[in-house]
């Protein structure tokens, strides 16, 4: 139902900045996402100078996500954020 709502990254920043999510609900709605949407996330998060920002759920919980994936996976996800252009 959330994703039905989400027509751009901005759309899904700002949803998961609203605190509609807690826990473990952050995890499983990360897993709902396309390896490209997990990207652009990655790669807006990481270019984001305030440093205030990161003590947010949204930034606490993505980190735990991408490291719970298998080494390959952070690899490529972060080769694939080296090329994108936000």
């Amino acid at each position: 139902m959330i994703k039905n709502n989400i027509k751009s990254l901005e759309d899904l920043v700002d949803m998961l900045n609203a605190d509609c999510l807690f826990g473990d609900e952050y995890i499983t709605f990360f897993k709902s996402l396309s390896k490209m949407e997990i990207v652009l996330l990655y790669k807006y998060i990481s270019d984001l100078s305030f440093e205030d920002e990161y003590e947010k759920d949204l930034y606490v919980e993505f980190n735990k996500y991408i490291l719970s994936l298998k080494k390959e996976e952070q690899r490529v996800i972060s080769e694939l954020k080296k090329r994108i252009n936000l």
